[in-house]
């Protein structure tokens, strides 16, 4: 019987680094496996920094609006304190200013009066201020010093049953300087109420007088052919407190 001889030769393998091929496939697939696993992470890990920054920034955002509130709120409070605090100064101001004296404009009063028409003056004050009283007397100097005839000065005298603030029982303004008068003429009592420009009234002793003691004291009230006014010929000053 006939051998058949076995041509059959052993199959050689390559190897690298001791690996062959087929299990560097298997480590080929391995590997992307675990970069798919990788980059899932990657993506997953990308996606929450993500998040977590804009989670931080909206909370800053959020911080920051309530730190603009807080400084607003400050702001605002801080301003009304300002001005309260303005006010207590300025009421405190108001009120040394109104215990200072009050002090005539001598040069200017007896200049308003120097040769101006004369007439008889009386004046009255308050006799319950002291302010009044010394205002009054340096009102009755001035008058002289101008070359007038001294003037009559005294308290203000009321009836026993007078209600009203005492300035008022002879006719005068509660505070402040008043001149009383008695006018005959329509035109003079329209003019003692400053109606017409300084420049169409006549000179006469009312609107010297008005005139003197705007310039000497600030300012001054008038009162005509009131029911208290003093008789023709005669101008009456009031010298009540202090507004």
């Amino acid at each position: 019987m006939a051998q058949i001889e076995n041509t059959n030769f052993p199959k050689k393998v390559r190897r690298m680094l001791g690996l062959a091929l087929d299990s560097w496939n298997n480590l080929m697939v391995l590997s992307l496996g675990l970069g798919a696993i990788a980059a899932v992470i990657v993506g997953i890990s990308t996606y929450a920094v993500i998040k977590l920054q804009r989670a931080e920034a909206e909370d800053a955002s959020a911080a920051f609006e309530q730190y603009k509130l807080g400084v607003s709120a400050q702001a605002e409070t801080a301003k009304s304190e300002i001005a309260k605090a303005n006010a207590r100064t300025a009421e405190a101001e108001l009120r040394i200013k109104r215990l200072e004296p009050r002090n005539l404009n001598w040069s200017a009063f007896v200049d308003a009066l120097h040769e101006a028409p004369q007439s008889k003056v009386e004046i009255v004050y308050f006799a319950d201020d002291f302010d009044s009283m010394a205002l009054a007397q340096q009102i009755a100097l001035a008058i002289k010093a101008a070359g007038w005839e001294e003037p009559f000065r005294g308290p203000i005298k009321k009836p026993a049953d007078w209600s009203e603030p005492t300035p008022m029982a002879v006719d005068g303004q509660p505070t402040g300087v008043t001149i009383v008068a008695r006018l005959g003429s329509e035109r003079e009592a329209i003019m003692s109420g400053n109606m017409l420009p300084s420049d169409a009234e006549p000179s006469t002793p009312f609107t010297a007088m008005r005139h003197a003691i705007m310039l000497g004291t600030g300012r001054v009230a008038t009162w005509t052919n009131g029911p208290h006014a003093p008789p023709y010929g005669t101008l009456r000053i009031v010298v009540a407190p202090r507004e």
